[in-house]
């Protein structure tokens, strides 16, 4: 054996130390398991899954932390495939079909994307989104636009609300569209939300192949 293959070799790798068992920390775990790598996990909850986690409320159980999936997760759609779970048994796949209402307002925002290849189909989504006016339709449009030639990547980081107002959206625009799109997004308040982590998304999901911007929607409870 080759000094090079005594040194990739699970048996004289030190154990790994995973601090965390929520998605980030199982899956860490899975691909050391997989590589036959030792480890060791730490968790400070009674229970494993982080935020992805089954809680009774009376007499409902609910499901927090699954959140929505998109096509563009294909890390997630990896490790399921490798822990043996079949995406079309506990995920239904359908094209992007986002519907929402404002906590403030009564109009209501669809938006669909057609059965065409990307770019066209976020293009064919937003001119025919039901809520939104030409303006703001051609704002929207343009901003995507600047940002795929920017390759979605700024200079420095900041709160998506100042970034957004930076680039003509307007206020609107920002309570009614962007707002609702973080918070599905990356689940934290626009007001607090990283530009850069919010554009990485964007480009995975829109800027990819049509596919990626797919809803995953779980069809099975986290708690059986």
């Amino acid at each position: 054996m080759s000094r090079s293959e005594q040194r990739t070799s699970p048996e004289n790798v030190p154990k790994t130390i995973i601090v965390g068992g929520g998605w980030a920390g199982l899956s860490c775990a899975v691909q050391l398991a997989k590589a036959q790598y030792p480890f060791q996990l730490y968790e400070a909850s009674r229970q494993l899954g982080g935020r992805a986690r089954s809680a009774k409320f009376g007499q409902y159980q609910i499901d927090n932390g699954q959140h929505i999936l998109v096509g563009a997760c294909q890390g997630t759609l990896h490790l399921l495939a490798l822990i043996g779970i079949d995406e079309k048994a506990v995920l239904h796949r359908q094209s992007l079909d986002l519907k929402w209402r404002h906590l403030n307002q009564t109009e209501q925002l669809h938006i669909k994307a057609a059965d065409i290849i990307a770019p066209f189909h976020l293009l064919f989504a937003i001119l025919n989104a039901n809520g939104l006016n030409l303006k703001e339709k051609t704002n929207i449009i343009k901003f995507l636009l600047y940002l795929k030639i920017k390759k979605f990547t700024i200079n420095q980081d900041l709160t998506l609300t100042n970034y957004l107002k930076q680039h003509s959206q307007s206020e609107r625009l920002i309570d009614f569209f962007w707002e609702p799109m973080c918070l599905a997004i990356l689940n934290t308040p626009i007001t607090k939300a990283s530009t850069l982590i919010f554009f990485k998304v964007l480009k995975d999901s829109f800027d990819q192949q049509a596919s990626y911007s797919d809803s995953l929607l779980f069809k099975q409870k986290l708690k059986k």
